[in-house]
């Protein structure tokens, strides 16, 4: 696609569309050009007048926008032009743990990840649980919050080797004012604690579960739950949270077995009680292993090796510098006569140099349901189901940023999947 203007925004190429939206890599104009990289988030203008949507889409503005640490991906602006809501995100330039672990089994001969690699993603993963576990409102209260979608598909690897936590568009908490049918499950089959399937409340140990899962399938390359067939996930559950990962490759030291199968118990009282419990078990088997292991290893010895950091900056780069400003601001202008230099002014809880909006105006704000005449590109199809079980439907490719669209079947069947965009 060639770049066109969004709001303040250009938008530079597509990374990922889903049945609600798309994911776009983005730079603002400001007064010196072109000064840093953004994914931006666009819905669909039609679900601008759903109701249920706008529930949800302020639910989770008011859990992200005040979330700040170093392994979750951080949200900067939540906003709206015309009839299309946005999210401006940290872009993370790498790729996701689905796509690294499909490149690892789909190489010229299978590859194994090494074992402090395994450990160290998830130490990092569990270093963003626990921060989210333990986040509180501006009054110090705690929130509750419990991600309910931890799965390789919202884990961000960056080619640096930093590792990131995304898409809470799924996450409770006490923030929360859309109520979720209980009857239906919310994640990736795989991933979701038993006690989901028993329909029975959860808290922070479905995620640490989660985390065990991922765990399991980084140690032994193979998935722990490779079906998506609901009659069978509960009792398969069981049967697998008893295999040890040593059964699968002898070089796993027994403490690591134990780590895997206290964390993917089928009962929630016998898995660790926090993520920051987990997270140091975890940190004391790697610095067994290989103490001065991090991100800059994994950088070198599985990032750089098997995927093209550079190609990816260079296009971007190229993007950049063949953008004629004037150019599309006039275009936008051609298609929009009455609107402003710098194309339709966002409604935005951030607005670069104007004063920004607080978040409580945004969350309060009467939304109206926008004339035909103002939509600025018609919704392709029907309106999606907002909380349709997250492996039933199917999806397009490309990206290290979660659509909202499902996966299922093997890692390497799974990277021509992309997540649906809440």
């Amino acid at each position: 696609m060639p770049p066109t203007c969004f709001g303040r925004y250009i938008l530079l190429d597509r990374l990922a569309a889903g049945g609600m939206g798309e994911v776009f890599t983005a730079v603002p104009i400001s007064l010196w050009g072109f000064d840093k990289f953004f994914a931006l988030k666009r819905m669909l203008p039609g679900l601008g007048d759903n109701e249920e949507f706008l529930q949800r889409f302020r639910d989770e503005v008011q859990l992200v926008l005040p979330m700040n640490h170093p392994n979750v991906v951080q949200v900067f602006e939540v906003g709206r032009v015309g009839a299309e809501f946005f999210i401006v995100m940290e872009l993370v330039e790498g790729r996701d743990l689905q796509q690294i672990t499909s490149r690892l089994t789909r190489w010229r001969q299978p590859v194994e990840l090494p074992l402090p690699a395994a450990l160290y993603l998830v130490r990092e993963l569990l270093a963003g649980l626990d921060y989210c576990h333990q986040h509180k409102d501006a009054l110090g209260r705690e929130l509750g919050v419990v991600h309910r979608d931890v799965c390789p598909a919202n884990l961000l690897v960056s080619f640096d080797g930093a590792v990131k936590l995304a898409d809470f568009g799924l996450a409770l908490s006490e923030l929360k004012l859309a109520r979720t049918d209980p009857r239906l499950l919310l994640g990736h089959a795989g991933y979701i604690a038993p006690e989901a399937l028993d329909q029975v409340g959860l808290d922070h140990r479905a995620d640490i579960y989660a985390a065990g899962v991922i765990l399991f399938e980084l140690l032994t390359g193979q998935r722990f739950i490779a079906t998506a067939d609901l009659g069978a996930i509960y009792n398969l559950k069981q049967v697998r949270a008893r295999t040890r990962p040593s059964e699968l490759r002898a070089e796993i030291p027994r403490a690591v077995d134990e780590l895997v199968a206290r964390s993917v118990a089928f009962d929630p009282a016998e898995r660790f009680a926090t993520a920051r419990q987990f997270h140091d078990e975890v940190q004391r088997q790697l610095a067994v292993i290989d103490p001065v292991y991090g991100g800059h290893a994994l950088a070198e010895t599985v990032m750089s090796r098997y995927f093209r950091p550079e190609e990816r900056r260079r296009r971007l780069r190229a993007l950049v510098q063949g953008v004629d400003i004037e150019g599309l601001l006039a275009r936008q202008l051609q298609r929009q006569p009455g609107a402003q230099a710098g194309g339709d002014a966002p409604e935005s809880v951030l607005q670069g140099d104007t004063e920004p909006m607080p978040i409580q105006a945004l969350l309060q704000l009467e939304l109206p349901v926008p004339a035909a005449s103002q939509v600025v590109r018609p919704c392709r199809g029907s309106w999606p189901r907002l909380a349709r079980p997250r492996w039933s439907a199917r999806a397009s490719r490309t990206s290290s940023y979660p659509t909202g669209q499902p996966q299922s079947g093997s890692w390497a069947a799974q990277e021509s999947s992309s997540r649906r965009l809440r």
